[in-house]
């Protein structure tokens, strides 16, 4: 803004301190600037969500720091604009805002969310499907109202640690910053450089880099295999954009055939293959088709067991290699488009009413959306990118509602996950009438979790999980909201088990497992038991590791004898060095559309395969207790990578085995289900 008012500007870095003239706690400027109660509090805040630089003392909150100098007429009038000369250089920090904060009422210690309640069913006693932060929400206000000195009169608002931004007003500008400056530091690296610079260098930015592979031919993978094709993006231009994968056929013969495939009557079938029908992969950026960095090789048009990584690096880094996410899947299928995301807390109500008017756009400039891969990647690619985006901010929007609830910061990192379909659309009345699937997925392994308490105690777990079943019931409910459908994740799948009357068995350490486990495999329905190998599995990866599991006694078929069947089970382990939570459901590692078959759909089967692993590296691959940080674990095995012990890998191959049918059609910009169809004439 102010390059386009003709103000010269340039960026300064360097490290600040936010110091007080004596302890002042809450009150301190640092802790009112970062939302802390304490000088502690502020430091992990800060440190949790990547600042390299933080620190505390006993009045004092120290950081890395970067922030816009302008050249303005100074030496008459300091920046009154009275006259226009004496031009110097004036620090300017918009980021830099004092709060007032109302104090909130502390929940007791031993207060929790009643999970036992709320997977007994997916509806409330009033008929309602509640997600876990909302129906926590009601308990969390009716705890308040025993809370002196208002009692019945406290509302949920009331609960927070709320602030509204201190305006301040100047008849001139300040000469300083509202901090100290200890050092200013070099934008190249080097000692003795620069401070200032007149744009962000690459080394400063966040990239995402994308690269797709053949699989390794290893078990389990270890993603090796040949590089197709790698991309560096800003994570900006990301954000602003929608990217996605596909493929196309790597010469006019293979085009020929995957376009036969997609035009066929029915897309959800598998596509024909043949050894000389090869696809290479593609990204584009908004429909822009983008030149790879490296990359060579093509894969087979059925082959869905290729692999893709998604990490994102901020290079002048030091710790990890500057990785500050990552992820990787191992389960993508050439027939399918995938829309990939990553967080950069972009998903605002604009944003979305954006992203829905290009979907809409979209529509109504193709009036045959299987004509060309641009039409289907601006029909069906940006529904998947609006579901993603929509997706990430309601996971965001439900940490932070935890965090509030518990005296958190609530915060998020660089999420990474993926949405995916095989899909063809049909028209009907120049609207998208139908989207045609065998399932839509959402596969989201990178959801990481900055959050960290206000005062900068440690040790308490109930905000990280239950951030985690809200995350896990998102990835169910997202395609209810999207495209009407039917779909299961790790924590719906267990509400369906108890309404089944399954008994859920809690196991609390390796007597219990020992007392219980033979359960898992002596059902009535025999079809419905654990196998040996999956049992063994849990035993060896979470029993003996010292996880607390919530686990249905026997598989489920959801909805119903002709659905999908697999394991939906739960796992903790909270100790004073480590915080873990994993949603474990067979053969996904995320939410899957479901529909009653004509036969079943079985999770686990032969041709299942390794889906992604969340890894969260720059802030542990596990939630750091000391941090406050961390990943929420999507841990998913396959019955192969049971077998060998391996519990960090997830499947979400949703083309195969484990898939069944959408039939209905429905409409992709309303979510509405269209069946009916009539003679107007």
């Amino acid at each position: 803004m102010l390059r386009a008012s003709n103000v010269p500007a340039r960026y300064v870095r360097g490290t600040v301190r936010v110091l007080d003239n004596t302890a002042k706690g809450a009150d301190g400027r640092g802790p009112r600037w970062i939302g802390a109660k304490t000088y502690q509090g502020a430091q992990m805040v800060l440190s949790a969500n990547g600042n390299p630089s933080a620190s505390y003392g006993t009045n004092s909150v120290g950081l890395a720091h970067v922030w816009v100098e302008a050249c303005l007429p100074y030496s008459a009038y300091r920046g009154a604009a009275l006259d226009d000369s004496g031009h110097r250089w004036v620090p300017l920090d918009a980021s830099y805002k004092d709060h007032r904060y109302q104090a909130g009422i502390a929940v007791d210690s031993t207060f929790d969310f009643d999970y036992t309640g709320w997977l007994a069913s997916r509806i409330d006693v009033q008929g309602r499907y509640r997600l876990p932060q909302e129906s926590f929400a009601d308990q969390v206000e009716a705890h308040a109202r025993t809370k002196a000195p208002n009692y019945a009169n406290n509302t949920l608002e009331d609960v927070p640690y709320k602030s509204e931004i201190k305006r301040a007003n100047f008849d001139i500008l300040p000469i300083v910053p509202p901090y100290e400056v200890i050092s200013y530091d070099s934008w190249s690296g080097v000692a003795g450089g620069s401070a200032e610079t007149a744009s962000l260098p690459d080394r400063h930015r966040y990239r995402l880099q994308v690269s797709v592979r053949n699989k390794s031919g290893t078990t389990p993978e270890n993603f090796t295999g040949n590089l197709l094709a790698q991309k560096t993006l800003n994570l900006a231009d990301v954000a602003t954009s929608r990217l996605t994968l596909a493929f196309r056929g790597a010469t006019a013969g293979d085009q020929t055939a995957y376009d036969n495939w997609l035009n066929s009557v029915d897309p959800s079938l598998a596509p024909t293959c043949a050894a000389t029908a090869n696809v290479v992969p593609v990204l584009r950026l908004d429909g822009v088709e983008q030149t790879k960095d490296a990359g060579s090789g093509s894969t087979t048009l059925c082959s869905s067991d290729n692999v893709l990584q998604l990490s994102v690096t901020v290079a002048e880094l030091t710790k990890n290699a500057g990785v500050v996410s990552s992820t990787k899947y191992a389960n993508i299928a050439a027939a399918s488009l995938q829309a990939l995301h990553a967080n950069a807390w972009h998903t605002s109500d604009a944003y979305l009413a954006k992203r829905t008017e290009t979907l809409l756009a979209a529509v109504r400039a193709n009036s045959n959306p299987n004509a060309s891969e641009v039409a289907r990647d601006a029909i069906e690619g940006e529904f998947l990118n609006l579901t993603a985006a929509k997706y990430s901010r309601y996971v965001v929007d439900a940490t932070r509602d935890a965090g509030r609830f518990f005296g958190e910061s609530g915060t998020t990192g660089v999420s990474l996950g993926l949405t995916s379909a095989q899909v063809k659309v049909n028209y009907l009345f120049d609207l998208p009438y139908g989207l045609f699937r065998k399932g839509f997925l959402v596969d989201w392994p990178g959801s990481l979790s900055t959050s960290s308490t206000l005062d900068g105690t440690t040790g308490d777990s109930r905000a990280f999980k239950l951030a985690g079943f809200a995350g896990s019931a998102y990835e169910a409910f997202i395609w209810h909201e999207t495209a009407n459908l039917d779909a299961v994740s790790t924590t719906r799948g267990m509400q369906f088990a108890k309404e089944q009357g399954i008994e859920i068995l809690q196991i609390n350490n390796a007597t219990d497992w020992a007392a219980q486990k033979s359960k898992l495999t002596s059902n009535a329905n025999s079809a419905l038991n654990y196998t040996a190998s999956h049992v063994a599995q849990i035993e060896t990866a979470y029993v003996n590791a010292g996880f607390k599991l919530t686990i249905p006694r026997s598989l489920i078929q959801y909805p119903d004898s002709a659905g999908w069947k697999g394991a939906t089970f739960y796992t903790e382990k909270f100790t004073s060095t480590t915080l873990e939570a994993g949603f474990p459901i067979s053969a996904y590692s995320g939410g899957v559309t479901v529909e009653p078959s004509a036969g079943t759909g079985e999770s686990g089967a032969g041709n299942t395969t390794y889906g992604g692993s969340g890894v969260g590296t720059s802030l542990g691959d596990i939630y750091n207790i000391g941090t406050g940080s961390g990943t929420i674990a999507e841990i998913t095995a396959t019955i192969t990578a049971q077998n060998a012990g391996i519990n960090s890998y997830q499947t979400a191959n949703g083309f195969t085995g484990g898939t069944t049918a959408s039939g209905d059609p429905v409409n992709m910009v309303t979510g509405n289900l269209i069946h009916n169809e009539r003679d107007i004439a």
